[in-house]
Order: structure tokens, then C-alpha cells, then sequence
């Protein structure tokens, strides 16, 4: 292939990928784990170190899984400084006296871009969101250059949904804006210098060869469902309209955690004749990976708080109390979600299946639970309604109906899901549906609309 002349990016909740553009037309997918068995996605999750060591990917997740259990006291922090009039610190961290865990892991950074948080306290240091955006991107730049040397691109296509998660309301332009300024931003700390945004179901029907009358895609990722209709003549497309709304993967990886995980892990238990006093906050930040950086980061309980209801699970049930100490303090939260998230793609293809931890500490601490592919469609018929009446609001605003659509395109990595599938089939008919990669067609479309732009 001839020279890179700028790079198509899919920075999603779970995943992230990269697409080059090359000068004579190609496009193609940046390999970044060659062994793995999704090779061209990146883990869209961010690692920081006390030390200010950062990365991404799955070398967050291996170093978080390596010191995620480590902690400093405050009476042994050398960002506590011993003064004659007491001890004085920038952290954070230290008004807690307790101290702090040397690394962070976070991750769903994509749904927090139209928060009220711009920063996140880590240390010493503030990190903006577009700091923590900018190493992910420059993550997947820096590899691109490192497969094409002598080549630094700057040019950049990065995809965004039609509405971003938390958008909404008489405000949603006003936050959608500030997620693309703070997307913008990222981009440009992490070395971009001409960046271009374009909508990723848009990006996802870039490189098919329509027919002429109507398409319907729809992209249903980890944060958030989007779907646009498009008319096409003379080979001309036109986005007749665009709908969306805050669901995703996550959700439902959270509805897997409600029903079958928290009651194993003793959460709803008594100690004694009492009912556990498990704060709600604490729940809550055991669903989600996103949620789980804000219970670290003291955005949802204090390090006391969290100390002492994980003492309380291990004095009612040592094993499952132990489970959770080292989900939490031990490092292996990402294992924790990934068990979760395999188990319900494991659905897509059986009827049933195991949500399968394993401890790398101690057997005892290890679980299996069993999940029912029947039970799980109880639990997202609601979302997927919603979901409905999103495709339907769209197909109204284009002044279409069902019998009117030539083609449906899915994509997006919760798009495999039966119950989603079964659902698309009785509103337009499976045999006018086609199933684009679920994880990559976003970003081989951008890459095909950086390619038109600074070809």
C-alpha cells in the first residue's frame, strides 16, 4: 500500500478501533493484539499510576490486574509533606486519612462527555477528560505510527453518536456540543492537528453499495442506540432523519449484575438477625466498569465507607466477602466485568450459560453462576421496547413506513443480541436485513470518509 494520509477512529464505550487511509483510496484496519480474537479493538479503558504512569487498552487492564491491590498510607506518601506547622498535602485524597490505591483504572469514558465532571482527582493531580481521553487516542495513533514508519499523521475522522449519552432534554444541543469540544480537545492533546467529526451510523453504511428507495441503519453499541433513515436516488444518499436514545450493552451487563450477581455476592444478606447495610452507592458501583472508577475515586462512597461494608460481606460470609475485597481492592474488576459481558455474549449464540469467575488468589473465591437466555430477554424487553419507539419516531419524522425500507443495516456490538435481532425482523422482514461487523464497520466508514476528505 502506498503512503497513510489520515487515520478514521471509532472511539466507543467498550471499544475502540482505527481505520488508515491510504493516498491511492484503500483503507484498512489497524491491527493492534494480532492474537486476539477481536484484533483490530482496543479496550476503550484508561490505566494512571500514583507515578504518572499512564496507558490503555489491555496493558491497562494486565498492569491495573498487576498493582490495582497496592495502596499508600498518607503517613507514608511522599505527596505529604511534614511542615513545622503540620503535615500539608495537594492530594486529594489525603482529608480521608486513610489512604489511597496507587492505580486507577477507568473506563466508559465516552459516557461521561456531557457530565458536569471535567476532571477527575487523581493523587496530586487533576485529570481533565480530555487528558484521559488524549492517551487513549494517542495510544491508537502512536501504534498506527509504529506500523508505518516515517509517517506521523495528524489527520483525523473520530465518530460520534447521534446523541451522547446524557444528552437530552431542553439542553441536549448544549451538551452534545460540550462532548464534541471535549472529544475535539482529546484529540488534539493526544497530536491530531486537523480533526473532522462524522455520525457513526453515517459511517457505518459509507462503504455498502445501496439501492435506490430507502435504508434504515442501526447501530446499537455499549452506551447509547442510534438509527438514521436514508434516502437514496441516482446513487446520491440523504440522511432524511436521525434518532436516538441512552441505551446500550452496559445496561444490560448491569441487569445481569441486579438479577443474578448481587444476591450471590451476599449483597441483599443479614449478619446476625440484621440485614446487611449495604449502601445503595455501593451496589451501584459494582455494575458497571464506569461506575466502579467512581466508587475509587470517592465520587460514590469514602475509602471508610467502602472498607467497612466489605467487612461487614466478610464477616457474614468469608468467601463471597473475600470476592468482593478482591474485585474491589485486589485488582481483578476487569475480570470481574469481563465474566459478566462473556456470559451475555455467550447468549447471542446458546440458550444458556455461565457467568464464570475465576480468583487468581484463591479457588474459594472463585464462582459460577448460571444465566438462562430466557430469563435475560425478561429483563431487556423493556429497554428493547424503548428501542422501538426510537426506530419508529425516526421512520415518522422521514414520513416512512416499514413496507417503504429496502434495507435495514445493524451494526454495533450489542446488535447480535436474538432478542434485538427478532425484534428488527417483525418490524421490516429478516430477508431485507444485512449484518455489518459488529465492532468494526464504524470505523472502516471513517476511515472510507477520511480517505474522500484528504485524499
Amino acid at each position: 500500500m502506498t503512503a497513510p494520509i489520515a487515520y478514521g477512529i471509532d472511539f466507543g464505550t467498550t471499544n475502540s478501533s482505527l481505520a488508515i487511509a491510504y493516498e491511492d483510496g484503500k483503507v484498512k484496519l489497524l491491527t493492534i493484539y494480532p492474537r486476539a480474537p477481536l484484533p483490530a479493538c482496543l479496550p476503550s479503558v484508561v490505566y494512571l499510576h500514583r507515578s504518572g504512569d499512564t496507558s490503555a487498552g489491555r496493558e491497562a487492564q494486565d498492569r491495573f490486574a498487576r498493582t490495582g491491590n497496592q495502596r499508600t498510607s498518607c503517613n507514608h506518601c511522599e505527596l505529604v509533606l511534614k511542615t513545622p506547622h503540620g503535615p500539608y498535602s495537594d492530594c486529594k485524597q489525603y482529608s480521608s486519612g486513610s489512604g489511597c490505591l496507587d492505580s486507577r483504572i477507568i473506563s466508559e469514558l465516552k459516557t461521561t462527555l456531557t457530565s458536569d465532571m471535567s476532571t477527575t482527582h487523581s493523587w496530586a493531580r487533576d485529570y481533565e477528560l480530555p487528558d484521559l481521553i488524549s492517551i487513549l487516542l494517542k495510544y491508537l495513533k502512536d501504534r498506527a505510527t509504529s506500523s508505518h514508519p516515517g509517517y506521523d499523521v495528524d489527520k483525523v475522522v473520530l465518530g460520534h453518536p447521534i446523541t451522547f449519552f446524557g444528552a437530552s432534554g431542553p439542553e441536549a444541543d448544549i451538551l452534545n456540543d460540550r462532548a464534541l469540544d471535549r472529544l475535539y480537545d482529546g484529540a488534539h492533546r493526544a497530536g491530531f492537528r486537523e480533526i473532522e467529526f462524522y455520525p457513526e451510523p453515517n459511517a457505518a453504511v459509507l462503504d455498502e453499495r445501496l439501492e435506490e428507495g430507502i435504508t434504515v441503519a442501526v447501530d446499537f453499541g455499549g452506551g447509547t442506540f442510534d438509527t438514521i433513515v436514508v434516502g437514496i436516488q441516482n446513487g446520491e444518499g440523504e440522511v432524511l432523519s436521525s434518532q436516538a436514545t441512552a441505551i446500550g450493552g452496559t445496561d444490560f451487563d448491569g441487569l445481569i449484575f441486579d438479577h443474578k450477581l448481587a444476591s450471590h455476592l451476599g449483597l441483599n444478606d443479614k449478619l446476625g438477625s440484621r440485614k446487611l447495610p449495604v449502601p445503595r452507592p455501593f451496589i451501584e458501583g459494582l455494575r458497571s466498569p464506569g461506575a466502579f472508577s467512581q466508587l475509587l475515586t470517592g465520587k460514590l462512597l469514602n475509602d471508610s465507607e467502602i472498607l467497612g461494608v466489605v467487612t461487614d460481606l466478610k464477616r457474614a460470609n468469608p468467601a463471597l466477602g473475600g470476592t468482593v475485597d478482591e474485585i474491589i481492592f485486589g485488582g481483578q474488576a476487569p475480570r470481574f466485568f469481563s465474566a459478566i459481558e462473556n456470559a451475555k455474549i455467550d447468549l447471542s449464540y446458546n440458550d444458556h450459560t455461565l457467568i464464570e469467575y475465576y480468583s487468581l488468589y484463591s479457588n474459594e473465591h472463585s464462582f459460577s453462576v448460571p444465566l438462562q437466555r430466557k430469563e435475560f430477554n425478561q429483563w431487556i424487553a423493556p429497554y428493547l421496547e424503548e428501542i422501538k419507539a426510537t426506530i419508529m419516531r425516526a421512520m415518522d419524522d422521514a414520513e416512512v413506513v416499514p413496507d417503504q425500507v429496502n434495507t435495514v443495516i445493524r451494526t454495533g456490538g450489542s446488535s447480535s443480541i436474538p432478542a434485538f435481532v427478532e425484534m428488527l425482523d417483525q418490524i421490516f422482514g429478516a430477508d431485507i436485513i444485512r449484518s455489518r461487523d459488529a465492532f468494526l464497520s464504524v470505523a472502516y466508514g471513517l476511515g472510507v470518509y477520511a480517505q474522500e476528505i484528504w485524499s
